[in-house]
């Protein structure tokens, strides 16, 4: 992998065993490495009398994804989960959990002793052990077993952006709660907040909870807290046994971000009678502080528009994920590719927000100063005098066109801002079309000790060669098939390139290919696939170049024309 691709890298380190169908049975400690973090996971395989166990290690910023009971079929997830559903109300008193290990639970003790000690030499005996589990009597006198790994992963890592700040640098009292919003208010049962780019639009109900409620605020910090506690004690334990250059190893601990008397639904293994083990929340009707709440998002260029509205009748992953978040940041690509939707996702719901409203509303903000050093002297501007022409690639290859498109500035060429646009009328206006922004970033950049060699990455920027140029990658459903979409800032320089879709309906497109799909626009002249050794299945898409020709409703129906063919 290069270090270009530096937007990709840190998305995932996951793998999964080949040619075996796994469970997500149980869980360890979290790794912290100079760039990531990664919560070490126990896989069970299953359909077998004398079932093997494995180790994984997701990366912490897919910890949303991976529920116990989770089921992986060679290294994909498969979209089903182990376990029964079951529905429970249990009292959350206030304050802190009382944390208890698998030894102080004789039913959870005995359920796990089926976990060999050794795994491949990781000791999966001394770390399950260390974890978390909190215990309370239902209405009906069962003993429901919470594992914090569940808690945490449904109340506080529910994306990636969360998961950052949670684990971010600074835990200055409200420090990583500000990296996630500007502004929040509540008035008459109506709040507002204003998010910052970095966060995730699914999110805005949680992290408004989390800013306006005191308790949840101190919750949510002391999820941060645990961890650098237990950070300490098991360096100063390794220390004191003469442990040298080890991780950084933390233990997982979570509180409910309310309390009192709670109704949950929940996929759950049922280790006796009276004995439920929480693998997936699936509904709950925990407090949510407002009756409306007005979602501020801040974006440089490009005009004001509401981008959706969310009423909660509904309130389900489809309506938040593909109907209202086309802005929003990746969630993660993943090198076994994490499928986005399983069949538990249609009974996800958090009941408080069932008659609340959520409103998506965009501002335009100009994009801060910056100084930049530019020369009006067309003499002083390299041209990039090759022969070499490249299909799709317009006016980029000869020192005529690169002199013209300095002429060429008052063109107006179509935005990626109108690309999301067309995404969320195609959604608003077809129930079998569904998408998802998976990466809105920017094209890698020459590194500065490449200065000197041949490649001139002249796409990598716009045509005023300081600005880098952008792209984003989308994942789009339609009925049966499934694409990966690539769409990158237009402007002279690659005004006739098209739209790249990716069929990616058998799971194969992942980080790997899409990284070097980026890579090879950005440092040649190629087109999208050419002089790649990749076997994927693929198809151009071609609209409107330039921005007064653009009609958005014309655009979305050929677009959703193209796929009805595709699928017929």
């Amino acid at each position: 992998m290069t270090s270009e691709a530096v937007d990709l890298l840190d998305l995932t380190l996951t793998t999964f065993p080949k040619d075996k169908k796994v469970t997500v049975f149980s869980y360890g400690s979290i790794y912290q490495s100079e760039t990531n973090y990664s919560i070490a996971i126990i896989l069970k395989e299953l359909y077998q009398e004398n079932p093997s166990y494995m180790v994984s290690y997701i990366n912490l910023k897919e910890l949303f994804a991976f529920s116990l009971g989770t089921v992986i079929d060679n290294q994909r997830k498969t979209g089903l989960n182990s376990g029964s559903i079951d529905s429970f109300e249990i009292n959350i008193h206030s304050g802190l959990l009382e944390q208890r290990k698998i030894k102080d639970i004789p039913q959870l003790k005995a359920f796990l002793e089926q976990i060999p000690a050794k795994i491949n030499g990781y000791s999966a005996l001394w770390h399950k052990n260390q974890q978390n589990y909190s215990i309370f009597t239902d209405t009906n006198g069962r003993t429901i077993i919470f594992p914090h790994y569940e808690i945490a992963r449904y109340f506080y890592f529910t994306s990636s952006s969360m998961t950052r700040q949670i684990m971010a640098i600074s835990s200055e009292n409200n420090a990583l709660l500000d990296g996630l919003y500007k502004k929040v208010q509540l008035k008459n049962g109506k709040g507002e907040l204003n998010l910052k780019f970095n966060a995730n639009s699914n999110d805005a109900e949680n992290i408004f909870r989390f800013a306006i409620d005191p308790y949840a605020k101190n919750m949510w910090h002391q999820v941060r807290r645990d961890l650098s506690a237990s950070k300490i004690t098991i360096d100063e334990n390794k220390k004191r046994k003469g442990f040298k250059d080890f991780s950084p190893e933390m233990i997982l601990s979570a509180n409910f971000p309310t309390c009192g008397k709670t109704n949950f639904t929940a996929r759950v293994k049922n280790i006796d009678e009276k004995t439920l083990l929480v693998l997936r929340i699936l509904q709950e009707d925990t407090f949510y502080p407002f009756e409306s709440l007005k979602v501020i998002r801040e974006f440089s260029n490009g005009k004001e528009e509401i981008i959706g509205v969310i009423k909660k009748k509904a309130p389900t992953k489809k309506n938040l994920t593909h109907k209202i978040k086309p802005t929003t940041p990746n969630t993660a690509y993943t090198t076994v590719n994490v499928i986005d939707h399983d069949a538990d996702d249609s009974l996800e719901a958090k009941l408080d927000l069932l008659n609340k409203t959520i409103e998506f509303e965009t501002k335009i903000i100009d994009e801060e100063d910056k100084e930049v050093t530019r020369s009006d002297d067309t003499t002083d501007k390299e041209l990039d005098l090759s022969a070499k022409d490249a299909e799709g690639q317009g006016n980029l290859n000869t020192a005529e066109e690169n002199l013209k498109e300095q002429n060429d500035n008052e063109r107006d060429f179509v935005t990626l801002e109108d690309f999301k646009r067309m995404l969320l009328y195609c959604a608003e206006a077809n129930d079998d079309f569904s998408y998802k922004i998976l990466k809105d970033s920017k094209l890698p950049q020459k590194p500065e000790k490449d200065e000197k060699s041949r490649y001139q990455w002249k796409r990598s920027k716009l045509s005023d060669g300081i600005t880098p140029r952008k792209y984003i990658v989308v994942e789009i459903k339609f009925k049966e098939i499934k694409f990966v979409v690539i769409e990158i800032q237009k402007d002279i320089v690659v005004e006739a390139m098209s739209t790249l879709m990716i069929d990616d309906s058998q799971n194969n497109i992942d980080a790997y290919i899409i990284e070097k799909i980026i890579l090879n626009i950005a440092k040649t002249s190629n087109s999208w696939l050419q002089g790649l050794d990749l076997n994927v299945k693929s198809k151009p898409f071609y609209h409107s170049r330039e921005k007064e020709k653009v009609d958005i409703q014309d655009w979305g129906n050929r677009f959703i024309k193209m796929l009805k063919e595709y699928n017929s």
